[in-house]
Protein backbone atom coordinates (compact mmCIF):
# COMPACT_ATOMS: atom_id res chain seq x y z
CA UNK A 1 0.00 0.00 0.00
CA UNK A 2 1.21 3.42 -1.10
CA UNK A 3 2.08 6.05 1.76
CA UNK A 4 0.44 9.53 1.41
CA UNK A 5 3.89 11.01 -0.11
CA UNK A 6 4.44 8.13 -2.42
CA UNK A 7 0.63 8.81 -3.59
CA UNK A 8 1.81 12.42 -3.67
CA UNK A 9 4.44 11.69 -5.60
CA UNK A 10 2.49 9.98 -8.05
CA UNK A 11 0.37 12.81 -8.89
CA UNK A 12 3.07 15.54 -9.29
CA UNK A 13 4.22 13.15 -12.13
CA UNK A 14 1.21 13.30 -13.50
CA UNK A 15 0.90 17.19 -13.49
CA UNK A 16 4.66 17.97 -13.58
CA UNK A 17 6.34 15.39 -16.14
CA UNK A 18 9.74 14.49 -15.21
CA UNK A 19 12.92 17.06 -17.05
CA UNK A 20 16.11 17.26 -16.14
CA UNK A 21 16.42 20.47 -13.75
CA UNK A 22 19.38 22.04 -15.98
CA UNK A 23 18.15 22.04 -19.30
CA UNK A 24 14.54 21.40 -18.64
CA UNK A 25 14.26 18.84 -21.34
CA UNK A 26 12.42 15.56 -20.76
CA UNK A 27 14.61 13.28 -19.12
CA UNK A 28 13.85 8.94 -18.11
CA UNK A 29 16.34 9.73 -15.37
CA UNK A 30 16.55 12.78 -13.06
CA UNK A 31 19.28 14.25 -15.22
CA UNK A 32 21.23 13.80 -18.26
CA UNK A 33 24.57 12.72 -17.44
CA UNK A 34 26.08 15.88 -19.20
CA UNK A 35 23.69 18.24 -17.22
CA UNK A 36 24.23 16.41 -14.00
CA UNK A 37 28.27 17.14 -14.52
CA UNK A 38 27.45 20.89 -14.16
CA UNK A 39 26.46 20.03 -10.63
CA UNK A 40 29.39 19.99 -8.66
CA UNK A 41 29.21 18.89 -5.33
CA UNK A 42 31.35 20.38 -2.23
CA UNK A 43 34.33 17.62 -1.87
CA UNK A 44 37.60 17.90 -0.05
CA UNK A 45 37.70 20.14 2.90
CA UNK A 46 34.70 21.65 4.64
CA UNK A 47 33.71 23.61 7.64
CA UNK A 48 33.23 21.62 10.78
CA UNK A 49 29.93 23.14 11.67
CA UNK A 50 28.44 24.80 8.66
CA UNK A 51 30.12 22.74 5.94
CA UNK A 52 31.37 25.31 3.31
CA UNK A 53 34.36 24.44 1.71
CA UNK A 54 37.26 26.01 2.54
CA UNK A 55 40.69 26.41 0.56
CA UNK A 56 42.99 25.52 2.83
CA UNK A 57 42.89 22.19 4.12
CA UNK A 58 44.92 22.50 7.28
CA UNK A 59 41.47 24.86 8.97
CA UNK A 60 38.69 22.99 10.49
CA UNK A 61 36.69 26.35 10.44
CA UNK A 62 35.76 28.81 8.37
CA UNK A 63 35.52 32.76 9.51
CA UNK A 64 32.13 33.24 10.49
CA UNK A 65 32.06 29.99 12.46
CA UNK A 66 35.12 31.07 14.44
CA UNK A 67 33.55 34.29 15.28
CA UNK A 68 30.06 32.69 16.43
CA UNK A 69 28.43 30.24 18.02
CA UNK A 70 25.39 28.11 15.90
CA UNK A 71 21.80 26.80 17.01
CA UNK A 72 22.61 23.50 15.23
CA UNK A 73 25.60 20.98 15.87
CA UNK A 74 26.06 20.81 12.11
CA UNK A 75 25.07 21.24 8.58
CA UNK A 76 25.85 18.96 5.24
CA UNK A 77 25.82 20.82 2.01
CA UNK A 78 25.31 18.87 -0.58
CA UNK A 79 26.81 21.11 -4.07
CA UNK A 80 28.74 24.51 -4.85
CA UNK A 81 26.68 27.89 -5.77
CA UNK A 82 27.56 27.34 -9.30
CA UNK A 83 25.60 28.95 -12.33
CA UNK A 84 23.54 25.78 -12.87
CA UNK A 85 22.77 25.00 -9.38
CA UNK A 86 21.57 28.88 -9.38
CA UNK A 87 19.44 28.45 -12.63
CA UNK A 88 18.18 24.77 -11.05
CA UNK A 89 17.32 26.58 -7.78
CA UNK A 90 15.97 29.52 -9.08
CA UNK A 91 13.70 27.86 -11.73
CA UNK A 92 12.50 25.54 -8.62
CA UNK A 93 11.69 28.60 -6.32
CA UNK A 94 10.31 30.86 -8.55
CA UNK A 95 8.96 29.21 -11.87
CA UNK A 96 6.70 26.96 -10.60
CA UNK A 97 9.07 23.83 -11.39
CA UNK A 98 7.92 21.46 -8.41
CA UNK A 99 9.30 18.58 -10.47
CA UNK A 100 12.47 19.56 -9.94
CA UNK A 101 12.05 18.38 -6.14
CA UNK A 102 12.76 14.84 -6.53
CA UNK A 103 16.12 14.99 -8.94
CA UNK A 104 17.53 17.66 -6.37
CA UNK A 105 16.56 15.66 -3.34
CA UNK A 106 18.02 12.78 -5.17
CA UNK A 107 21.54 14.43 -5.51
CA UNK A 108 21.33 15.46 -1.59
CA UNK A 109 20.63 11.56 -1.06
CA UNK A 110 23.69 10.22 -3.61
CA UNK A 111 25.76 12.95 -1.74
CA UNK A 112 24.76 12.96 1.95
CA UNK A 113 23.67 9.64 2.77
CA UNK A 114 26.23 8.49 4.76
CA UNK A 115 26.13 11.95 6.86
CA UNK A 116 22.21 11.70 7.37
CA UNK A 117 22.56 8.20 8.78
CA UNK A 118 25.41 9.37 11.37
CA UNK A 119 23.23 12.34 12.44
CA UNK A 120 20.21 9.86 12.82
CA UNK A 121 17.51 12.14 13.00
CA UNK A 122 13.85 11.06 13.42
CA UNK A 123 12.22 13.62 11.47
CA UNK A 124 12.95 15.73 8.49
CA UNK A 125 12.00 19.56 9.10
CA UNK A 126 11.68 21.71 6.57
CA UNK A 127 12.19 25.81 6.89
CA UNK A 128 8.78 27.36 7.06
CA UNK A 129 7.57 29.69 4.84
CA UNK A 130 5.24 32.63 6.01
CA UNK A 131 1.65 31.34 4.98
CA UNK A 132 0.68 34.90 3.00
CA UNK A 133 3.76 34.27 0.71
CA UNK A 134 2.79 30.54 0.58
CA UNK A 135 -0.44 31.17 -0.87
CA UNK A 136 0.91 33.69 -3.23
CA UNK A 137 3.84 31.10 -4.78
CA UNK A 138 1.09 28.39 -4.14
CA UNK A 139 3.91 25.95 -2.62
CA UNK A 140 6.79 26.21 -0.24
CA UNK A 141 10.08 24.79 -2.01
CA UNK A 142 11.92 23.55 1.06
CA UNK A 143 8.62 21.68 1.94
CA UNK A 144 8.77 19.83 -1.34
CA UNK A 145 11.98 18.85 -1.25
CA UNK A 146 11.68 17.63 2.25
CA UNK A 147 8.96 15.57 1.54
CA UNK A 148 11.06 13.93 -2.07
CA UNK A 149 13.94 13.20 0.79
CA UNK A 150 11.81 11.50 2.97
CA UNK A 151 10.52 9.58 0.38
CA UNK A 152 14.09 8.63 -0.79
CA UNK A 153 15.51 8.15 2.57
CA UNK A 154 12.63 6.67 4.46
CA UNK A 155 12.91 9.49 7.39
CA UNK A 156 9.49 10.70 8.57
CA UNK A 157 9.03 14.02 7.23
CA UNK A 158 7.56 16.82 9.38
CA UNK A 159 6.39 20.13 7.97
CA UNK A 160 4.18 21.15 10.17
CA UNK A 161 6.94 21.54 13.34
CA UNK A 162 7.83 25.03 12.83
CA UNK A 163 5.63 28.02 11.98
CA UNK A 164 6.69 31.02 10.33
CA UNK A 165 5.02 34.00 12.42
CA UNK A 166 5.62 37.10 10.53
CA UNK A 167 7.39 37.89 6.98
CA UNK A 168 10.87 38.51 6.48
CA UNK A 169 12.60 40.43 4.27
CA UNK A 170 14.64 38.64 1.60
CA UNK A 171 17.79 37.87 2.98
CA UNK A 172 19.94 38.05 0.19
CA UNK A 173 19.31 42.24 0.25
CA UNK A 174 20.87 42.45 3.95
CA UNK A 175 24.65 42.17 5.42
CA UNK A 176 25.51 39.62 8.23
CA UNK A 177 24.92 41.51 10.93
CA UNK A 178 20.81 41.75 9.63
CA UNK A 179 19.57 38.86 9.01
CA UNK A 180 19.67 37.72 12.89
CA UNK A 181 17.80 40.86 13.49
CA UNK A 182 15.78 40.52 10.36
CA UNK A 183 14.86 36.91 11.66
CA UNK A 184 14.49 37.19 15.32
CA UNK A 185 11.05 36.19 16.90
CA UNK A 186 9.94 34.83 13.11
CA UNK A 187 9.86 31.24 14.00
CA UNK A 188 7.95 29.33 16.79
CA UNK A 189 7.48 25.22 17.52
CA UNK A 190 4.17 24.26 17.02
CA UNK A 191 3.66 22.79 20.74
CA UNK A 192 5.71 20.54 22.51
CA UNK A 193 7.85 18.86 19.98
CA UNK A 194 8.50 14.57 20.29
CA UNK A 195 11.67 14.46 18.97
CA UNK A 196 15.38 14.47 19.82
CA UNK A 197 17.16 14.42 16.94
CA UNK A 198 16.31 16.88 13.56
CA UNK A 199 17.32 17.11 10.51
CA UNK A 200 16.47 20.74 9.59
CA UNK A 201 16.12 21.59 6.00
CA UNK A 202 16.98 24.40 3.58
CA UNK A 203 17.82 25.22 -0.21
CA UNK A 204 20.67 27.31 0.06
CA UNK A 205 23.30 28.13 3.45
CA UNK A 206 24.74 31.48 3.66
CA UNK A 207 25.18 33.32 7.09
CA UNK A 208 23.19 30.15 9.05
CA UNK A 209 21.16 32.86 10.27
CA UNK A 210 17.68 30.71 9.35
CA UNK A 211 18.93 27.88 10.62
CA UNK A 212 20.23 29.26 13.59
CA UNK A 213 16.75 30.66 14.20
CA UNK A 214 14.82 27.49 13.31
CA UNK A 215 17.22 25.11 15.54
CA UNK A 216 16.40 27.81 18.36
CA UNK A 217 12.87 27.51 17.71
CA UNK A 218 12.91 23.94 17.82
CA UNK A 219 14.88 23.70 20.82
CA UNK A 220 12.66 25.79 22.54
CA UNK A 221 9.93 23.01 21.46
CA UNK A 222 12.13 20.57 23.25
CA UNK A 223 14.29 19.05 20.41
CA UNK A 224 17.75 18.09 21.89
CA UNK A 225 19.98 17.88 19.11
CA UNK A 226 19.65 19.94 15.27
CA UNK A 227 21.52 18.92 12.98
CA UNK A 228 21.00 20.89 9.05
CA UNK A 229 21.26 19.68 5.20
CA UNK A 230 21.22 22.42 2.45
CA UNK A 231 21.18 21.42 -1.00
CA UNK A 232 23.43 24.34 -1.61
CA UNK A 233 26.54 26.75 -0.18
CA UNK A 234 29.34 28.57 -1.56
CA UNK A 235 32.50 30.70 -1.04
CA UNK A 236 31.90 34.09 0.10
CA UNK A 237 28.32 33.55 1.21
Amino acid sequence: MKTPWQMKDAALDILFPPVCPVCGRPSRSYFHPECEEKLVPVRGARCAVCGKQLNDERESLCLDCRRKRHEFIQVISVLQYTEAARQCIYRFKYKNKREYAKPLAYLMWKYAARRIRFYRPEVIVPVPMYAAKKRRRGYNQTELLAQALSSVSGIECAPDALVRTRATRPMKELTAGERAANLAGAFEPAGALPWKRVLLLDDIYTSGSTLDACAAALKAGGVQEVYGICLCTGEGF
